[in-house]
């Protein structure tokens, strides 16, 4: 397998021993380095070279994309992701898929 065949596993895991493999979400076609599962247990988030994808668990559908992110990714409060790329944090409001804070790091421009 090489990093455009990349794909997340969606496991089942209610009963940890006899864990199963239920849908993957192969979308993404890159390396991915971060994921994250929301409270509500129906979606999910992954980001890595091709930005920020957001899905639904249970059927792998993509509900949108964000063209950046890279790092790490997780769900807040509010119905919300916090995702990084390069030097700058971002948090994106999943009901409309905008950026509603960016923090702005250092720049080796």
């Amino acid at each position: 397998m090489n990093s455009d065949d990349s794909y997340a596993p969606i496991w089942d895991v209610t009963d940890f021993e006899n864990a199963t493999e239920i849908i993957r979400y192969d979308t993404y076609g890159a390396r991915m380095f971060a994921c994250a599962t929301h409270p509500d247990n129906e979606r999910g988030v992954v980001a890595g070279h091709r930005g920020t994808h957001v899905f639904m668990l249970e059927t792998a559908e993509m509900l949108f994309k964000i063209d950046r992110g890279c790092n790490w990714v997780g769900f807040l409060m509010n119905n919300r992701i916090i995702y990084a790329d390069r030097s700058s944090v971002f948090v994106c409001d999943l009901d409309t898929g905008e950026d509603v804070k960016a923090l702005t790091g250092h720049s080796d421009d």
